[in-house]
């Protein structure tokens, strides 16, 4: 959500655990930088001030419920790359309930040569957000093997933005998949404009199906033989792009990957161990 609708956003949570009690719902917040530079960055004045009213209704609701959840988004461009460090103290002091996360801005930006500033401001932000997190006393597994993931997700996108990783053994139309409101089904978010896809001769259409289509019955929607040929492309071709969802997967999901984040998590847990809860072991 761009956070600009608090009580239809507190509507919404209150819909959802009615409707869906079994279900789970994530909020994903903009949290872009200081006020002045968030509110230039959404194009909307009082963003900032919005953005976290919907944080507060959002905690209130996690309160009641569990299946209720939040997280920091910073898109890091041209336009706050410089108070990176900023935007990490003010999302760990004030934000505690909500994880940060940093992408790279990607695709058609509303602002031109957004994405125009050094990568190593991105690889910065990152080591400095795990930096502050590994100063968190205490010993929590999920959070040291999050921590891991960001590491290697980070390593590769900036492969990918650096030109030395040309293929992530994408997952995408197999193990995720991005499904709209109207019911259009893509294996990821840069295959929607095959101009963003660093592939050679991406498919002009690399839309899986539309649920209306299939009774709304996604497997069968998977199975049939668009989404196969697309799914097909995407095993057979090298592909890679900078979208988190995506390289995350590729991370957890690919051999490789697998046995270095494997190694990367008992590294850090061990080092959390024997340091009381700070730190990770030297590489």
């Amino acid at each position: 959500t761009n956070s600009f609708q608090p009580k239809r956003v507190e509507a919404l949570i209150n819909r959802f655990v009615e409707e869906c009690p079994d279900g789970f719902l994530n909020f994903c917040l903009p949290f872009h930088g200081l006020k002045e530079t968030h509110d230039n960055i959404m194009g909307v004045p009082e963003s900032y001030e919005k953005r976290n009213e919907t944080y507060r209704r959002v905690c209130e609701a996690r309160e009641k419920h569990k299946n209720i959840s939040c997280v920091l988004n910073c898109v890091m461009s041209k336009y706050n790359h410089a108070e990176y460090r900023e935007i990490v103290d003010l999302a760990m002091d004030q934000f505690p309930g909500a994880p940060l996360g940093v992408a790279f801005t990607r695709g058609k930006t509303h602002e031109s040569g957004a994405g125009d500033f050094p990568l190593e401001d991105y690889q910065a932000m990152q080591a400095y957000l795990q930096e502050r997190r590994s100063a968190i006393p205490g010993l929590n597994p999920y959070t040291r093997i999050q921590q891991a993931i960001s590491r290697q997700y980070c390593d590769t996108i900036s492969g990918v933005i650096g030109g030395s990783v040309k293929n992530i053994n994408c997952q995408a139309g197999k193990r995720l998949i991005v499904v709209h409101d109207t019911g259009t089904v893509y294996p990821c978010e840069t295959l929607e404009t095959p101009g963003m896809c660093t592939a050679e001769d991406p498919p002009k259409d690399a839309c899986l199906g539309n649920l209306h289509d299939f009774g709304y019955d996604l497997p069968k929607l998977l199975a049939a033989e668009k989404a196969r040929n697309v799914v097909d492309w995407i095993q057979n071709n090298p592909c890679a792009c900078t979208w988190e969802c995506a390289v995350t997967n590729s991370v957890t999901h690919t051999a490789g990957n697998a046995l270095k984040l494997g190694k990367d998590i008992v590294k850090d847990v061990t080092a959390s161990a024997f340091s009381g809860g700070n730190g990770r072991a030297k590489d």
